[in-house]
């Protein structure tokens, strides 16, 4: 996988405690099953298709949420001091600096956070087929998902790259600098690893697996699979959120 994909995989992760969807066009879903490539995810499956109950989902406005994440030390904005007047109709202007490679800028617009009421049943039954050779142990399922009508992601591929994007001229200027809602790009300098403005995607998700208790399995290694699957199980894994792959358990 791309560099600048792990690169914006692994600050999203680290600073907002988020995974990322790619490309963020992907069509995720709540109970989405998948497994995690170089931290990210990919669907295989759904719950649905196997079998498995859904709980039920909460819906919310995600305002306070994430509205804009910038690289620390990394990122200038500057705006258009004449963006007020907007001639001719055209919003105003905003340059996106970059400073370092590998710097991130992040904006959602209109976004709603979705998550499961509950995972405890739905933890209960995955553990279940696992102990009966009927859920791979790499396998996760999303339990929380983000989606927003409009996302900008832009990745730098070197230290002096720089974007202008415009804001979107149906929306008061103050307003569209605020919920970061850009028409179009106007011009990009410099190398960038991502430069992406999508429609109606979910960029951002949480999910869930099994994986080792610190008290249970992390202190059994010199005891078999078979010796932990027959004898406590519940009491050496437990089906919870994953932030990577080294989250999953390994036997």
């Amino acid at each position: 996988m791309a560099s600048f994909i792990n690169t914006y995989a692994k600050e999203i992760s680290k600073q907002l405690d988020f995974l990322i969807t790619w490309p963020i066009s992907t069509n995720v879903k709540l109970g989405d099953v998948g497994i995690l490539e170089d931290e990210v995810f990919k669907r295989t499956d759904t719950l649905d298709n196997l079998g498995i109950a859904k709980p039920r989902v909460r819906n919310g406005l995600g305002e306070d949420i994430v509205n804009e994440y910038t690289s620390k030390n990394g990122i200038e904005i500057t705006v258009d001091p004449n963006m007020e007047g907007k001639l001719n109709g055209v919003g105003g202007k905003i340059d996106i600096k970059f400073n370092r490679e590998g710097a991130v800028f992040l904006r959602l617009y209109n976004h709603v956070l979705k998550q499961f009421e509950s995972t405890d049943q739905l933890g209960k039954d995955i553990i279940q087929r696992f102990i009966n050779g009927n859920w791979q142990k790499n396998r996760v399922i999303v339990t929380e998902i983000i989606s927003c009508s409009n996302a900008t992601v832009l990745v730098a591929g070197s230290n002096n790259a720089k974007a202008s994007l415009q804001l979107d001229v149906s929306l008061p200027v103050t307003e569209a600098l605020a919920k970061g809602k850009f028409a179009q790009s106007i011009g990009f300098t410099g190398s960038f690893g991502a430069k992406i403005i999508g429609a109606n995607v979910s960029p951002l998700i949480r999910i869930c697996g099994i994986k080792p208790k610190w008290f249970g399995y992390g202190n059994t290694d010199f005891r078999s699979k078979k010796d932990i699957l027959n004898n406590d199980v519940p009491d050496s894994i437990e089906f919870s959120k994953i932030h990577s792959s080294n989250d999953l358990i390994d036997f």
